[in-house]
């Protein structure tokens, strides 16, 4: 899926590659990114050219330029849970990322891929919540 990558979008210090020769530069995120650099961003980090002629095809930074779903928040889910539900599913959270960034999960901050989502719809199903829709906000985006 082809979209438009924005320069600001691209995160600080994400590897670019160059090279317009390689079969894959068409869907490689790397690249897309690369001819998305701004001119006017004067330092970059790519992926060294010597590398890259090494490893041609079977090229271990490619990334594929689809975009994935992303879900942010579940705030809105928390109400729903009793207290001993509650106490449950946040001890599985903190203890399984840190209390930082179950925080920035819960308000939104940070995006949920696909595996973190399962595991979270499926937490609050063993927790015993029959229907589940947790997430605040659903998106799309790249997987950088």
């Amino acid at each position: 899926m082809k979209s438009t990558i924005l320069s600001a979008d691209i995160p600080y210090q994400y590897a670019l590659c160059f090279k317009s020769d390689c079969s894959k530069s068409s869907t490689c995120l790397r690249h897309l990114a690369a001819l998305a650099y701004s001119a006017d961003m004067e330092v970059c980090s790519i992926i060294n050219p010597k590398h890259l002629k090494i490893a041609n095809k079977d090229c271990g930074f490619y990334r594929p330029a689809d975009k994935v779903n992303y879900a942010a928040g579940f705030i809105g889910i928390l109400d729903q849970l009793t207290k001993k539900q509650l106490s449950e599913f946040t001890t599985f959270l903190i203890t399984r990322y840190g209390q930082r960034t179950y925080y920035r999960m819960r308000k939104g901050e940070r995006p949920l891929s696909g595996v973190e989502q399962r595991e979270i719809v499926a937490r609050l199903k063993l927790i015993g919540l029959k229907e589940v829709q947790p997430f605040d906000v659903n998106t799309q985006g790249y997987n950088w």
